[in-house]
């Protein structure tokens, strides 16, 4: 790992994931309490942020699809509540990480995140 990594490591893991993975209340607050609306909604980030990881392996896109592709999924994260990953995309949207890298944080993000919203999606 360069130097580089290292410390876009260093500095996402310090931004990222020192967050809560899911911010249940709001959450449910922004699904109105409404267990089927929290399901389709969770199957929808969950697919969203498959496809920004798929791209992020292949390392396919500009600095301008960056930018869009962390736009949106900052914004998509925030919908759900899920702020690890909220807080990777908004560091992501400001500076470019080595996709690889910045892939290995968004799993790690992504796992923490899907344990605590099991009991939405049962």
């Amino acid at each position: 790992m360069s130097r580089q990594d290292f410390k876009h490591v260093e500095v996402a893991s310090a931004i990222g994931l020192g967050y809560a993975a899911f911010d249940r209340v709001r959450f449910v607050q922004a699904t109105m309490n409404d267990a089927q609306l929290q399901r389709e909604v969770l199957g929808l980030f969950i697919s969203q942020l498959t496809e920004t990881r798929q791209r992020l392996k292949a390392g396919i896109f500009s600095s301008e699809d960056r930018k869009f592709m962390s736009h949106n999924l900052r914004g998509a994260a925030s919908a759900v509540g899920a702020l690890q990953i909220e807080e990777l995309a908004k560091t992501w949207e400001a500076v470019s990480f080595d996709p690889m890298v910045l892939d290995a944080l968004f799993e790690q993000a992504e796992n923490a995140f899907l344990v605590e919203s099991k009991p939405f999606t049962s």
